[in-house]
């Protein structure tokens, strides 16, 4: 039997299943019900049965206790997340003002009013976390697929091909990212293809992704995001990486011993010149920028003066101003500022990576210094 095939049954049969479950909660206990019997307990002035029902809504928000959502809360759009924290703070602060309210009876009726309004989040969470039910999944190359209930086939075969696609591109170069569950969601951002959750190293695709070269890209990219937080572990190429993504690069002049001495005669010949009373006259810009550093053996104006009085000869002078060792020095022009190698990639050096590692990955142009570096990675 073909891969396709088997994934096709295994699929149907998961989705019957899944099906059949969601029928049986939505036939079952939900949180309103529980909720309105805590409110108007609470009416009454006892506060035990909203107290109990906030610890088991906050159970289900974070499972493990340890204000690590569960993982659908990952995947809902920016309103949800927004309604269901805005809920689960609300509650602690019930939790903690609970066992006042008996002494002071009369904040129950603002605390009655106040807690009614969390129906509509818990209406969106109930919805939201009907995703933690039992999960199941498919079994794809490297990944696990977790499909979403109600979805037509057709639509996650497209997804999953916009995922292969990706991984096709990944595994000559970065095959350590291709693995793990990867959850199919419908409530991504708007125009975000995949999302990368690095304090849980989940992978989310949306679920109306093609094959189109935005969305496979957008893939590589998120997964570049895992390879720099699970796998980028060389400190001193991380280190350039971030240097490059923000260090501006100023020109450099080397003053070896021909240069100090070019401008040694150059201060030599001003001299001269003012002494014979020139006007007009002026300093090249090495001159200048030998003169502003520490290299000369002396101060600059004191020397000048000497040498004008007669107080130095031209030797000594001309020794004084040379200094004794080359040096480095940097102008003000600016070769380039931090590397950016997409305008998106500028937000920052984690972005920048992501940025950088989803074009080197699809062969697109790159900086050579950025380029040296993903080379050394692979």
């Amino acid at each position: 039997m073909s891969h396709e095939r088997q994934t096709s049954n295994v699929y149907h049969r998961f989705l019957a299943q899944r099906v059949a479950s969601r029928y049986v909660l939505a036939k079952g206990a939900s949180l309103l019900p529980d909720f309105k019997k805590a409110l108007a307990k609470l009416e009454e002035g006892e506060t035990t049965a909203l107290v109990s029902f906030c610890e088991k809504t906050l159970k289900l928000i974070f499972p493990q206790g340890d204000m690590n959502a569960a993982s659908w809360y990952h995947g809902l759009g920016t309103g949800r997340r927004n309604a269901i924290n805005s809920l689960q703070k609300e509650m602690r602060v019930f939790q903690m003002e609970a066992s006042g309210l008996k002494e002071f009876p009369v904040l129950i009726a603002s605390w009655v009013q106040r807690a009614g309004g969390w129906a509509k989040s818990l209406r969106t969470l109930e919805l939201a976390s009907e995703a933690g039910d039992e999960e199941r999944v498919i079994a794809h190359g490297p990944f696990e697929i977790v499909p979403m209930p109600g979805v037509p086939k057709a639509k996650t075969d497209e997804a999953i091909a916009a995922l292969d696609a990706a991984t096709e591109k990944l595994r000559p170069k970065f095959p350590q990212v291709l693995y793990g569950k990867v959850f199919l969601s419908n409530h991504l951002k708007s125009g975000t293809a995949a999302w990368y959750v690095n304090t849980e190293d989940k992978f989310y695709l949306d679920i109306n992704v093609t094959k189109r070269f935005d969305d496979v890209s957008t893939i590589i990219h998120e997964l570049g995001h895992r390879y720099d937080h699970k796998f980028f572990k060389d400190k001193d190429l991380r280190k350039q990486f971030w240097d490059l993504s923000t260090r501006k690069v100023y020109e450099m002049v080397v003053f070896d011993e021909k240069l100090r001495k070019e401008v040694a005669d150059e201060a030599v010949q001003l001299v001269k010149d003012r002494l014979l009373g020139k006007s007009g006259l002026s300093m090249s810009d090495m001159l200048v920028m030998w003169l502003k550093g520490p290299h000369i053996k002396g101060d600059a104006r004191k020397l000048t003066t000497e040498f004008m009085n007669g107080k130095i000869d031209e030797k000594a002078y001309h020794t004084a101003m040379m200094g004794s060792g080359n040096a480095e020095m940097q102008t003000d022009k600016l070769l380039h500022g931090p590397i950016a190698v997409t305008p998106y990639g500028g937000k920052n050096p984690t972005e920048n990576f992501a940025e950088g590692f989803m074009h080197y990955v699809l062969g697109m142009k790159l900086d050579p210094e950025i380029v040296t570096i993903f080379d050394q990675l692979k």
